[in-house]
């Protein structure tokens, strides 16, 4: 395979990473913000007092942690789209790859062609031998009725 394949195997791989970092990116989004929720103080209404329930979770220092979590996400997508062939570079080697098929296509046509004409020799011989062997067994056997 040329170079051009291998680009485009790399370029699905890729395509997968950023996938699987994206939903790792969401999965952490929805985590955070679950979190956060179900975690919150309490909000006074209509000015009431409230009391504070006593817990030994620091959401702040959480949600930094998840912060610093969905920013190296951030950067790892970041950096894997900066891989990314740029579309002029995806057309000229996709139009390298289409001359190079094109090539390929042409000798492909060539050596078949040849061995068609080949083909076509030895089918004549194999023919011709026949005719000869079904004339040589039907002079055999009508030199055995005579």
């Amino acid at each position: 395979m040329t170079t051009t394949s291998n680009n485009v195997g790399g370029c699905v791989d890729l395509v997968s990473q950023m996938q699987f970092e994206l939903n790792r990116m969401s999965e952490l989004f929805l985590s955070t913000v679950g979190e956060l929720q179900r975690d919150a103080g309490p909000v006074p209404v209509n000015n009431e007092e409230l009391i504070r329930p006593t817990t030994s979770y620091d959401s702040a220092s959480r949600s930094k942690g998840f912060a610093l979590e969905l920013m190296q996400a951030s950067t790892n997508m970041t950096l894997m789209i900066s891989k990314l062939p740029t579309p002029m570079d995806a057309e000229q080697d996709q139009l390298a790859r289409i001359l190079d098929l094109q090539c390929r296509n042409i000798q492909l046509e060539k050596e078949l062609e040849a061995e068609f004409q080949r083909a076509q020799q030895k089918l004549a011989q194999a023919q011709d031998l026949y005719g000869l062997l079904a004339e040589h067994e039907l002079n055999s056997h009508m030199a055995m009725k005579q």
